[in-house]
C-alpha cells in the first residue's frame, strides 16, 4: 500500500552489467528470476554504484500457516538491500528510483527489526582478514523457496566473496 504496512515481495531477480554502462543491453541476469514468472504488479529496481555491490540484506516475512487445505508458506513482504565499495568496503549511498541518494534501497515494507508484524531476517557479508589486509565481503550466492503461483517464501545468502586487488 501506499504507507508501505503491508505488501509482498512477488518477484525478485539480481542482475549486473558486464561493463558498467547505461546500456540495458548489456544487462544480463544472475541466476534465475524468483517468484511470479508473469508480475503484472508494481516494479522496481535500483543499482549499486560503480565499483559497490550488495553486501547486506534484511527481509520481513509473514510466519506459516496452517490451514484446511494444508500449510500456507509465508512470504517476503519487505526486502532492503545495502551496497558497498568494493575496495574500501565503506558503505556507500545508492540511487534510489528517483534517483535520491539514501543508504539503502528496500520494497515492500521497509524491513525493521522492531517489527511487531513480521519476522525480521538479515544477512550481512562481513570482512575477513587475509595477510594482514581486510578483505570486504559481498553476496555471491543465493537460492530461494519460491513458486510462480504463491511468490518468494525464502531467500538465503549460501555464500559471500570477498574482493582483494593485491592478487595477480
Amino acid at each position: 500500500n501506499n504507507n508501505k504496512t503491508i505488501g509482498n515481495i512477488n518477484s525478485l531477480q539480481f542482475t549486473y552489467n558486464k561493463d558498467d554502462s547505461s546500456d540495458y543491453e548489456k544487462i544480463e541476469l544472475v541466476g534465475d528470476k524468483l517468484g511470479y514468472t508473469d508480475n503484472e504488479d508494481i516494479g522496481d529496481n535500483f543499482k549499486c554504484p560503480a565499483n559497490s555491490a550488495i553486501y547486506k540484506i534484511e527481509t520481513l516475512h509473514d510466519e506459516d500457516r496452517k490451514t484446511s487445505d494444508g500449510i500456507n508458506y509465508g512470504t517476503i513482504k519487505g526486502i532492503k538491500f545495502h551496497c558497498r565499495d568494493i575496495a574500501t568496503g565503506n558503505p556507500i549511498k545508492i540511487l534510489d528510483s528517483d534517483n535520491n541518494e539514501v543508504d539503502n534501497v528496500y520494497f515492500g515494507v521497509e524491513p525493521k527489526s522492531n517489527n511487531n508484524q513480521y519476522v525480521y531476517d538479515s544477512i550481512e557479508c562481513g570482512n575477513k582478514q587475509v595477510r594482514g589486509s581486510v578483505l570486504p565481503g559481498f553476496v555471491s550466492n543465493y537460492s530461494a523457496l519460491h513458486s510462480d503461483k504463491h511468490g518468494i517464501n525464502s531467500l538465503a545468502i549460501n555464500q559471500c566473496s570477498y574482493y582483494d586487488n593485491n592478487t595477480k
